[in-house]
């Protein structure tokens, strides 16, 4: 992965691809957050940089001063103690000036800070710098830091200004790549004070190892996330349940999705992804139950090599009774009987209505019934019922049990 990452939004960096890869037209429905002061804006699409990034195309009021805001930008906790930057190109018919600021929220107001000028020649896109921040602890009474962008463009003479390519960085990325690092053993120590003195940027050279090097170092984190580590490598018990303790290809809680697949087939069956109710809504519609789903199918193998079981039957229901009608938060209650009519081949599954979303009381939901299917043993035939409760049933091995103790 880059280790010079975009901070702003798909949106907010004017992003004809989003970050999945789909296409983002132009709509009402295209909030880029950027205001202008004295002027008017507009996204265009036919006037720009590069391929995959719209422009903002500034009509100024007049011959003086204009403005583009990009306010409260929210920043992460893990961005605290960071060094943040901002960069931008910017193009006109007529030579002009601009000058870019940014700045931390204080808890009352955004400081003005000293913008850095950039004269811009007409007729072709400017690299635009800002001034550099350190993210600081977050403001009293503020859940998180949020940041400000401001750029004052002057001189245009009353001309149109396209802006784009908008970038909001820590900027000192680059050094995440093992190899920019490594290479400071090999190179006398003037190289790495010179290239400092460097401005706009800084460190340019070592910027660029980082360019050459970015996909040899994807290569070798992703080696290391593989690798995981080994049991005897752990100083203390609790050190195991450390997400770097997992292997990205081979551990259900650490598998990256793209490997996903792959791990499957140790399972016995392929990996399914959602089921539908009888409406053909999806069930799982959120990333963290999709994700918990996925977890469940690889590290327990429920639909595959171990199906068949009292215990694949109940957790293949549980993966569907995640939510309630209620609100409530769901005992995932399941209720399993063999012997159904004295049929020897023939199991009831049974489960509460206000965890069953699909079914009400005496109906068959379709969410369990598919996911109990794919976990039933060989040559029997599954029954699902949706009950209000649960009733004491004698020589049910489910509904039968007191304590430890099984009657009938």
């Amino acid at each position: 992965m880059p280790t010079t990452v975009q901070l702003l939004d798909d949106f907010q960096a004017l992003k004809r691809i989003s970050s999945y890869g789909s296409e983002i037209p132009i709509s009402a429905s295209y909030q880029h957050g950027w205001d202008v002061t004295d002027g008017e804006v507009e996204l265009t699409g036919s006037e720009v940089a590069v391929d995959t990034r719209y422009s903002l195309k500034i009509y100024p009021l007049n011959a003086g001063p204009v403005t583009i805001t990009l306010t409260d930008i929210p920043l992460k906790e893990s961005d605290i103690d960071r060094l943040i930057s901002f960069n931008a190109k910017a193009s006109c018919n007529s030579a002009f000036s601009a000058s870019v600021t940014i700045s931390i929220f204080d808890g009352s107001s955004y400081p003005s800070g000293n913008g850095v000028f950039t004269n811009v020649q007409s007729g072709t896109f400017t690299a635009l710098r800002s001034n550099y921040v350190t993210v600081g602890a977050i403001p009293a009474g503020q859940d998180f830091n949020k940041l400000k962008i401001s750029i004052t463009f002057t001189g245009h003479s009353d001309t149109n200004i396209l802006f784009t390519l908008p970038h909001l960085i820590h900027d000192f990325g680059f050094y995440s790549n093992g190899f920019v690092a490594s290479s400071r053993s090999f190179l006398p120590d003037f190289y790495w004070e010179k290239d400092g003195d460097a401005e706009s940027p800084d460190y340019p050279f070592f910027r660029l190892i980082d360019i050459l090097t970015s996909a040899a170092s994807d290569a070798r984190i992703e080696s290391i996330r593989m690798y995981g580590v080994e049991l005897d490598e752990f100083l203390t018990e609790d050190e195991q349940v450390e997400p770097d303790s997992n292997s990205s290809l081979t551990s259900a809680s650490g598998v990256r999705d793209d490997y996903t697949q792959w791990i499957s087939q140790f399972s016995g069956e392929k990996l399914y992804k959602n089921f539908q109710d009888k409406n053909g809504n999806l069930y799982f519609d959120n990333p963290s139950l999709s994700r918990d789903f996925t977890e469940w199918q690889i590290s327990k193998g429920y639909y595959g090599r171990a199906a068949g079981t009292r215990r694949a039957i109940i957790e293949a229901a549980q993966q569907v009774l995640v939510k309630t009608k209620d609100g409530e938060v769901s005992s995932r209650s399941v209720a399993v009987t063999p012997l159904y009519l004295g049929e020897p081949f023939s199991i009831l599954v049974q489960t509460l209505e206000n965890e069953t979303i699909d079914a009400n009381i005496g109906e068959e939901s379709s969410l369990v019934s598919q996911s109990i299917a794919l976990a039933k043993p060989l040559g029997y035939m599954l029954v699902h019922s949706t009950v209000q409760e649960y009733f004491f049933t004698f020589d049910s091995p489910s509904l039968g049990v007191l304590d430890e103790f099984r009657w009938g």
